[in-house]
């Protein structure tokens, strides 16, 4: 019996260790997300570039403007992820942030030299 219990735990473990994190599969997903939004942004990069070689100042402009929009949106969701992850924090404070609270407890105090 003794056997077998340890051989059970040690499976277990072996579990744990093997299996995917619950929120992996988010993150690839956001991974694959930012890649595709990055490409976008690069094409229209290009695109407004050789647009600028050319005089079409028509077309210059639809490609600025078209590039434009796609870092507002890159913005906006960079803004709104940023939110989002505030919230999920509700008040925790990072370590950056305790130690900028323990700079402000500082008192001020006299000394003599003898």
């Amino acid at each position: 019996k003794a056997i077998d219990l340890i051989d059970e735990a040690a499976s277990r473990v072996k579990l744990k260790t093997y299996t995917e994190p619950d929120n992996l599969k988010e993150l690839e997903e956001q991974i694959e997300e930012v890649q595709k939004d990055k490409e976008e942004a690069e094409s229209k990069m290009e695109e407004l570039k050789k647009a600028l070689e050319g005089e079409d100042l028509e077309d210059i402009k639809t490609k600025k403007d078209a590039l434009s929009e796609k870092a507002m949106a890159l913005a906006t969701k960079v803004y709104e992820e940023a939110a989002k992850a505030a919230q999920e924090n509700n008040g925790e404070t990072t370590e950056e942030e305790a130690k900028d609270d323990k700079k402000d407890d500082v008192q001020e105090a006299s000394y003599e030299e003898k």
